[in-house]
């Protein structure tokens, strides 16, 4: 296809074309230098600068998945900060450069399709234009997305129209295609309109194009794009929040978005409005009057790749995500220009040869003087829109010198995009302190233990951005520290605080009279007046979190730090129960609870064993904070609240599977043991039948298996039993000798707050088949090490040579499960009293085959008559002790055929 009809280039004029352009290309520069350094860099600016703060790589990844960008940006700012430096004008370098290259850029694509005047007059609408200045001036990824976007236009049309596309065009549209995705999202909705764009004309046969093709020039990019593109979903499914706008856009705040990305002014988008729509018309006239040719492919097709991305956009914004923000736009710009030129072009094509030099120059320098204008008047060179962080600094830098204070302070902030400032100024602070980012009231603490651990430091400094949350954060700093002094630099977008606390000393009266409240102290508040009068000893308080505590003492409500700690989970009940029922005293009990998932299984213990009298809920800067009033001297009742709490509670989902496994279970053919009593009210809320008779039900650790045992051997009707237990050593080992006892029928884990609940399902009436695995699993533990050792020693002395006495029935287990030759008709090898030594005797006179007795004890107090009676009548030849999980084990083997020994002498230890 050759071209039908093109706007051609006036020919005198050619010899001014490149002065014209190199002239445009010096204003651009000198438009985008100019003050590009007047304001301090900014938050979102500052971002990207903390990149190259990172010491590890993992650190720096851990900063690129975490914003809602692609990687591309921040990874060229890692690379090349340590060479343009750490200046402002540093810093925006890469802005200001890639800023500049669109005016060439535009006028490579607009010479290519409409001629040189034409793009001339693109080139020229680019120079002064308000946003191609100010985000020339932003180190941001904006320019050098635009950039990119320039040089993939040229190549996809090369690809698209040209007659003759080279391989430069292919591998210059998948270079500047990977570079646009990895630099902005906008980038890839930019591709899928050029996707779509590609589908389109090939179905109206405008193209040939081929599958081969298509899967060359998006398939390769996208190829590479792959291990972002999860990340990327992430980004725009999960934190939509950190870079969207507030709200879905109605169809006039759409407008007054694209009135703002065109022009400064009014004049200016009604400009810009009129020339496109001159633009559109001229091009449908000619393709009525002279066909569709290559160049008028290209205005469509610019037509398309300017319209389609804005509405994705819109639409996006206007059913999920809200993201219609002017900076998403700015490839638009170039693509106006370039429409702008086209038309231009035509209009001024008209005119005689004598009055096309002068008309053109005119049209350009009147646009460029009118531009210039209209930005003056902008406020593009005196507005102040971006955090004055800068000077922020400059108020600690100058405080510093003046006071002459050398490591003796330290700078706390809100936003860790302080630091660049910081760094640069030589300002003194800890970058190791994880918690030197300080901006909820809720991490005061760890403000106090960094001090109270860097006891040099006798004042600190905190950079704060004015919002709801820091001025919070504020309050919390100001009812520990005293304040010395405070500055504030303010702007139009916003104020940043500058605060002195000295380290050493606590607020006055006059101090705490002024201070005002936040919402974390109403809570304390609260309390407090309901509290009245009531002594300390009277009520209990419990909370969540530490940095209730100075609110706590500021208002006068008593908290004992030595009791409980902080009460998060379910599985600390127990400790507070206890508390309670050692305090008599106490009737009521107060909790300040952070709504969280794991608060309200804490609360559910309470609820089920005291009366919840008075809820309330306060709303701060991490969330709600529920504040309970219980009655303990009063018995709990089951309402809608302990229900619902009940539901939310991580631990219900072990009792609702239970419940549901015993559905068609009668009442008494099953039995539930627990590991903990925390674990109790779900079961009982739920309506899980257990044995409230049964003392042995908790059941946590393994040496009391003899009474699981001996329940389900008196309870005959018993043919399921339910294992509840929070994994730990202890309780594993205790499940282990239920395996080897019963059968395990099923086995369920449960991730819950305090760990992992397993729910074991067992058979009472039938015996494992294979326990050798399972005795294999006994291994480890003090009671399998003291059994193990005793039953190795007796098989070497030859069968029914050895006899076996225990201080409890659980080491007689033991031995059992490893194999020991127990006489079942003994009744006097349970060992714990001098007066039972006759008996002793006796039995090793009526078995004269057993010259070697060993016991076993639990070295409880009050033993040791027992065994000193022992080695008084049988000669001890070797003993070894364990520390167990009950107490101390002692494993003793006595030579019956010998003389008793010297007792003071030693004893050899005993080995396998």
């Amino acid at each position: 296809m050759s071209f039908s009809h093109t706007p051609q280039p006036i020919s005198p004029l050619q010899r001014y074309v490149p002065t014209l352009l190199v002239m445009l290309v010096l204003l651009a520069c000198i438009e985008r230098i100019y003050g590009i350094d007047r304001q301090s860099l900014w938050s979102d600016e500052l971002f990207a600068i903390t990149a190259s703060f990172k010491p590890t790589w993992a650190s720096l990844w851990s900063l690129l998945v975490s914003d809602s960008h692609p990687p591309g940006y921040v990874l060229f700012m890692y690379w090349t900060l340590p060479l343009s430096g750490y200046s402002d004008i540093g810093i925006r370098l890469h802005a200001l450069l890639f800023g500049v290259l669109w005016i060439p850029l535009v006028y490579w694509v607009g010479k290519r399709w409409f001629g040189d005047w034409a793009a001339l007059f693109s080139a020229a609408i680019l120079v002064s234009g308000y946003n191609a200045i100010y985000y020339s001036q932003e180190a941001r990824a904006y320019t050098m997305l635009v950039a990119f976007n320039l040089i993939n236009i040229g190549c996809f049309f090369e690809i698209l129209f040209g007659q003759h596309p080279q391989r430069r065009h292919i591998s210059g549209f998948i270079l500047s295609t990977l570079a646009m995705l990895y630099l902005h999202y906008a980038g890839f909705v930019f591709l899928s309109a050029e996707i779509l764009l590609y589908a389109i004309l090939w179905f109206l046969q405008q193209r040939k194009g081929s599958v081969r093709e298509a899967a060359k020039i998006f398939g390769i990019p996208l190829l590479l794009y792959l291990p972002w593109l999860g990340i990327m979903y992430h980004h725009m499914v999960n934190a939509p929040q950190d870079w969207s706008v507030s709200a879905a856009p109605t169809l006039s705040e759409g407008l007054n978005t694209l009135h703002r990305l065109v022009g400064p002014d009014n004049a200016h988008a009604l400009f810009v409005a009129l020339t496109l729509l001159a633009a559109f018309i001229y091009a449908l006239i000619d393709r009525v009057k002279n066909g569709m040719s290559q160049a008028m492919l290209a205005v469509y097709s610019l037509f398309f790749l300017m319209i389609v991305p804005i509405l994705a956009f819109y639409i996006e914004s206007a059913l999920a995500t809200p993201i219609f923000e002017k900076r998403y736009f700015l490839n638009a710009l170039p693509i106006a220009a370039l429409l702008i030129g086209y038309v231009a072009n035509a209009v001024l094509s008209s005119l005689s040869a004598v009055w096309k030099v002068p008309a053109c120059i005119l049209a350009m320098l009147i646009f460029t003087v009118w531009t210039i204008d209209a930005n003056s008047r902008a406020g593009l060179y005196t507005k102040l829109d971006k955090d004055p962080v800068r000077e922020a600094v400059a108020v600690i830098r100058n405080d510093v010198e003046k006071n002459a204070m050398i490591g003796n302070y330290t700078v706390i902030m809100t936003h860790d995009w302080f630091e660049n400032y910081l760094k640069r100024s030589g300002i003194s602070y800890d970058d190791q302190w994880e918690f030197r980012r300080f901006y909820v009231p809720q991490q005061v603490m760890n403000v106090d233990d960094y001090l109270l651990k860097h006891k040099k430091i006798d004042y600190f400094y905190y950079l704060s951005l004015r919002q709801p949350n820091s001025e919070s954060a504020t309050f919390a700093l100001r009812q520990q520290y005293k304040l010395l002094s405070k500055a504030e630099v303010s702007i139009e977008a916003g104020t940043l605080d500058v605060f002195k606390f000295s380290a050493k000393e606590f607020p006055d009266a006059a101090d705490l009279q002024g201070l005002g409240t936040n919402r974390s102290n109403e809570i304390a508040k609260l309390v407090a007046q309901d509290i009245g009068d009531k002594p300390p000893e009277k009520y209990m308080v419990l909370i969540t979190h530490d940095w209730m505590k100075p609110y706590l003492r500021r208002n006068g409500v008593h908290y004992d730090e030595s009791a409980i700690g902080t009460y998060v989970i379910n599985a600390q009940a127990r400790s507070v129960l206890s508390y309670v029922k050692n305090h008599p005293d106490i009737d009521t009990l107060y909790y300040l609870a952070l709504d969280e998932p794991n608060a309200e299984g804490a609360i559910l213990m309470l609820q089920y064993r005291y009366l919840l009298e008075d809820e309330k809920t306060v709303k701060t800067s991490v969330g709600n904070v529920n504040i309970l009033k219980f009655n303990v001297k009063a018995p709990p009742v089951v309402t809608a609240s302990i229900r619902q709490r009940l539901q939310a509670s991580q631990t219900n989902r072990v009792a609702e599977w239970i419940l549901a496994d015993t559905t068609q279970a009668q009442k008494d053919t099953y039995a539930v043991a627990y590991s903990h009593s925390w674990l109790e009210p779900y079961l009982k809320l739920n309506g899980i039948n257990y044995d409230e008779t049964w003392v042995d039900r908790q059941y946590y650790i393994n040496t009391q298996a003899p009474s699981v045992y001996s329940y389900i051997d008196q309870h005959s009707a018993v043919s399921e039993l339910y294992y509840v237990a929070l994994r730990t050593p202890e309780t594993e080992r205790a499940a282990l000798l239920l395996q080897l006892q019963y059968s395990e029928i099923s086995r369920v884990a449960f991730e819950v707050s305090a760990g992992i609940v397993d729910v074991i399902k067992f058979n009472t009436k039938v015996s494992p088949v294979d326990t050798a695995e399972l005795k294999k699993r006994l291994a480890g533990s003090p009671l399998y090490e003291v059994t193990h050792l005793a039953v190795t020693d007796a098989k070497s002395a030859g069968k029914n040579a050895s006899a076996f006495m225990v201080t409890h029935d659980w080491l007689r287990m033991y031995l059992r499960y490893l194999g020991a030759e127990l006489d079942e008709k003994w009744n006097g090898d349970f060992y714990y009293a001098a007066s039972q030594l006759d008996e002793v005797s006796q039995h090793l006179q009526m078995h004269p085959e057993i010259n070697r007795l060993y016991y076993l004890a639990l070295m409880e107090p009050g033993l040791q008559p027992a065994v000193d009676a022992l080695k008084g009548k049988l000669a001890i030849s070797c003993e070894q002790f364990f520390d167990g999980p009950v107490g101390r084990l002692a494993l003793m083997r006595f030579d019956t055929k010998a003389q008793p020994k010297d007792n003071s002498l030693p004893v050899p230890t005993c080995q396998e």
